[in-house]
């Protein structure tokens, strides 16, 4: 008698997507119901599952027993340290690289606000103003070949940045924590990314921070938030940046000193700041980032939108691990506990 593999899936993944799932191997049997929250992970009790596609495991795996593997479309999975199901005995994969093209393009976008100058514009467009002849440089463009991209953190979203800033003629500096590993062995869409790591011109560890910032017209943080990663963006890596240098944190908002942010961007010691993430979010109205001159604040949006090819390219990701599960070849995507990614 074939043994018959139990899948719980609580995304909402639409009919073709679970009909994709479910011709991977006739072995898997899937349950396709429930809600993407914690409550309904306590909640469950299922003796035969063996694999979980949702965001959150069983708090109380005695309910669970043969439960050995959770498959997150999330590329962040710093909100499991606490309750570690890797110290349980689960494995658990992420969405790395399912985000890479929205929030690389988002990137792209906010590079090109900066050198653009698009804030002046709109406030000559808001009051119908024709830039003088004096005036029209203030607002005139900057070219964006020829520049310096810093990419602090060279995974998935990293090397998608990479791609779009490289085609517009900007050289790439890559700091990853091990500098020496430039093969990409996580998922990605066909076509995209830089899976042999052949785009920077250099590659950094994170002890040279603070030398690959100075070089930087863009500074781009894509890392996770963890314990070493908290703070990592302080007074002293912004005094060491450009003062027409732009950082863009589409990473953690935990990534950066807001208070040593703002200082900085009130004393015009850097050319501004893209934040789609902040240390407290929703960001308080009260928030001085609200107000600093050339920071732009958005609300943790660069990962979204077109949200039913995000979830078909998640069932691409979640089918192809299914098929390595099976035939005993190692999961695309595999997280630590220790490192928190």
């Amino acid at each position: 008698m074939v043994e018959r593999i139990r899948v719980r899936n609580v995304y909402p993944l639409a009919a073709a997507d679970r009909g994709l799932l479910e011709r991977v191997d006739s072995r898997l049997e899937f349950v396709h119901e429930g809600e993407d929250t914690s409550a309904w992970a306590a909640s469950l009790r299922d003796p035969d599952v063996q694999i979980i596609i949702g965001s959150y495991p069983p708090p109380d795996l005695e309910a669970t027993p043969r439960l050995r593997w959770l498959v997150t479309a999330g590329a962040g999975v710093d909100y499991l340290v606490p309750t570690d199901p890797w110290g349980h005995g689960l494995t658990v994969t992420n969405g790395s690289g399912l985000h890479a093209v929205h929030i690389a393009e988002y990137v792209l976008g906010a590079a090109l606000f900066a050198r653009q100058r698009v804030v002046a514009r709109l406030v000559d467009h808001v009051a119908h103003r024709w830039a003088s002849d004096t005036d029209r440089m203030s607002v005139a463009g900057q070219r964006l070949r020829g520049t310096t991209a810093a990419i602090i953190g060279y995974g998935s979203i990293g090397r998608e940045v990479a791609r779009l800033l490289h085609a517009f003629g900007v050289r790439i500096l890559a700091l990853k924590a091990n500098p020496h590993e430039r093969i990409d062995t996580g998922w990605r869409e066909v076509g995209t990314g830089d899976i042999e790591g052949l785009l920077p011109a250099r590659f950094a560890g994170p002890n040279e921070l603070l030398h690959v910032v100075a070089q930087a017209d863009l500074v781009v943080l894509t890392l996770p938030g963890t314990l070493r990663t908290a703070g990592l963006v302080d007074a002293q890596v912004l005094a060491a940046m450009r003062p027409d240098a732009w950082l863009v944190n589409v990473g953690r908002g935990s990534l950066v000193d807001e208070s040593a942010l703002a200082a900085a961007l009130r004393a015009g010691r850097i050319g501004g700041a893209v934040l789609d993430v902040t240390v407290a979010e929703p960001l308080p109205p009260e928030s001085p980032l609200w107000d600093l001159p050339d920071c732009l604040v958005t609300a943790h949006i660069s990962g979204t939108g077109d949200v039913d090819e995000l979830w078909h390219q998640s069932a691409l990701l979640f089918a192809e691990n299914l098929r390595r599960d099976l035939v005993g070849e190692t999961l695309l995507n595999i997280t630590s506990g220790a490192t928190g990614y």
